[in-house]
């Protein structure tokens, strides 16, 4: 909490930890929604989370599309990677940020900056 109290930005990196995914043996009866969180003690996941304005997840996105050649009559595949910061609500990633009421936190950004979040946050979007 001490860190958060600073006056400059602070950033917290964590791996990832799967809650609830469930074994090969259970029936899946009482299995509960898999969710992908930080991986700390439960104690202080709650604590971090709960005091820090933005959780959010990386990942990559590959956008596959095809062009055809008007000349040769091939198809081919373009195979393009989108750097990804996921923001907004989600079924199974923990995610948050804090925002103006009334404005929509997008799912998720491509090509994240420190500046595109601070206008989400700012309710500039």
């Amino acid at each position: 909490m001490d860190i958060r109290a600073l006056p400059v930005n602070s950033v917290f990196i964590a791996q990832e930890r799967v809650f609830n995914s469930g074994d090969e043996e259970d029936d899946g009866v009482d299995q509960l929604a898999p969710e992908v969180g930080t991986k700390l003690m439960p104690s202080v996941n709650k604590d971090l989370c709960a005091s820090v304005n933005i959780v959010a997840n990386t990942f990559i996105r590959i956008k596959v599309t095809k062009k055809k050649d008007r000349d040769t009559k091939k198809i081919e595949k373009i195979i393009k990677k989108q750097f990804c910061l996921r923001l907004g609500p989600n079924e199974v990633y923990t995610t948050k940020i804090r925002k103006p009421k009334g404005i929509e936190a997008p799912d998720f950004i491509i090509d994240p900056t420190y500046r595109k979040i601070m206008d989400i946050v700012k309710g500039k979007e």
